[in-house]
């Protein structure tokens, strides 16, 4: 079993380094495919597909708790009803998004881009897909398939970065959502296969799991809100933006703000996660002493992987935007001070965020969220009314993020520095 963990790590490793290649090498490959206009249609639909996938709202992760928990007390590859209706209510969503989004391209965006509309509704679809993959992967994690599971992922990302690097080359992007949509066929097809003990069942089954889902819906109230207001505020600009500036260079330039941000946030998060078993262990064992010298390593390593990120965007940012855009001037000075401030507002919250979730302080969380996204809205209705420049938008954003992250390390402190203080 211990093998077995060690494969998942390195695949997991392998797997973040490429998607973190494969998100910035999409964004090289559309900038040389698309004029500016075009790459910002197209980061404007990315972002309504991710509040389509955020729709899961932490609904897998409490699936993931209930299948690990059918598993280890002997419940061994037996259908399972919650599964069943989790997959046929997620792939009903994205089907009726994608149906809603078609009807919206055909009938009423008059936009003229480079980008054909069968095009954008099919490269929507690839994109939403992302959601109901989300219980597949839940379930073959609690069922300790997570090494062939991890494996299905890996070849996912390396078919789809093979297909950005033609798309870079001579591939057109008609052709590039087609074969992303192959990719998407073959990887639930394995997944299939891999689950398919869970997976069979009769029409009863699924029905069963449809009244299942629903009585558990009341008990995550507060982790629903949470992740709502947590999407809302992270991409709420996507569609600020093009209402209120009008500018095709502000939306991409938000969107590799945007990207460098969140690949940060994926690493911090990656960091936490592997730590999670440990941290958890010493909290709920009230070892205040361990938790916090697990938590101070952890800060530390984030630094290092955000003292990187700064360079690279400091120092280096000409050479680095000026080989994703062709235009470094795209991403203004101002825009690139803000993003390493988001790069350390974004590091204490991701981190201190994580363990919070995970041990049970979901209340606290949901109202720091609350206020965060009443700030936005507020900050939204300025921008609309006043017609602000993209500079204060974005100087805007960052504040409120910052304060939100604030709160996030002052409620940390609370827990686990405060709480533990006379232990030690």
């Amino acid at each position: 079993m211990l093998g077995d963990y060690a494969k998942f790590v390195g695949l997991r490793a392998f797997n973040f380094v490429l998607t973190s290649v494969w998100g910035f090498g999409l964004v090289y490959a559309l900038t040389a495919e698309l004029d500016i206009a075009g790459y910002a249609k197209i980061a404007v639909i990315a972002a309504i597909a991710a509040y389509v996938v955020s729709a899961d709202l932490g609904f897998s992760a409490f699936m993931y708790d209930r299948l690990r928990r059918a598993f280890i007390h002997g419940q061994v590859d037996q259908p399972n009803s919650m599964l069943m209706a989790t997959i046929c209510v997620y792939f009903a969503v994205a089907l009726a998004s994608t149906s809603a989004f078609a009807a919206y391209v055909i009938f009423f965006d008059n936009e003229t881009v480079s980008v054909p509309s069968h095009t954008t509704i099919g490269f929507f679809f690839s994109a939403v897909l992302g959601l109901p993959w989300m219980p597949l992967r839940a379930a073959a994690l609690a069922t300790d398939r997570m090494v062939p599971m991890e494996s299905i992922e890996v070849s996912r990302r390396l078919a789809n970065l093979a297909l950005v690097f033609w798309l870079a080359g001579t591939l057109d992007f008609s052709v590039f959502v087609v074969l992303s949509l192959m990719v998407w066929v073959a990887s639930y097809w394995a997944a299939a296969v891999l689950l398919l003990p869970l997976l069979s069942g009769s029409p009863f089954v699924t029905l069963a799991g449809f009244k299942e889902m629903a009585s558990s819906l009341a008990s995550l109230k507060h982790t629903f809100v949470f992740s709502a207001a947590e999407s809302f505020v992270y991409l709420f600009p996507y569609f600020l933006i093009p209402a209120a500036i009008a500018n095709p260079l502000a939306i991409v330039s938000f969107d590799l703000f945007f990207r460098v941000v969140r690949f940060c946030s994926t690493a911090y998060l990656a960091l936490s996660e592997a730590a999670m078993p440990m941290l958890t262990r010493a909290f709920h064992k009230g070892d205040f002493r361990a938790l916090k010298k697990y938590l101070l390593v952890i800060f530390l390593v984030a630094i290092v992987i955000a003292t990187n990120a700064v360079v690279l965007i400091g120092p280096m940012g000409d050479i680095v935007f000026g080989f994703l855009l062709g235009d470094s001037s795209i991403v203004a000075d101002p825009t690139r001070r803000l993003m390493i401030a988001m790069l350390v507002a974004m590091l204490f919250q991701t981190i201190s965020g994580a363990f919070l979730l995970n041990t049970g302080h979901s209340r606290e969380l949901r109202n720091i969220s609350l206020g965060c996204f009443a700030a936005m809205v507020c900050l939204g209705a300025v921008v609309m009314l006043l017609q602000t420049s993209f500079d204060f938008f974005l100087l805007a954003y960052v504040l409120i993020f910052a304060s939100g992250s604030a709160a996030y390390l002052m409620l940390l402190w609370t827990k686990v520095f405060r709480a533990g203080g006379s232990e030690n």
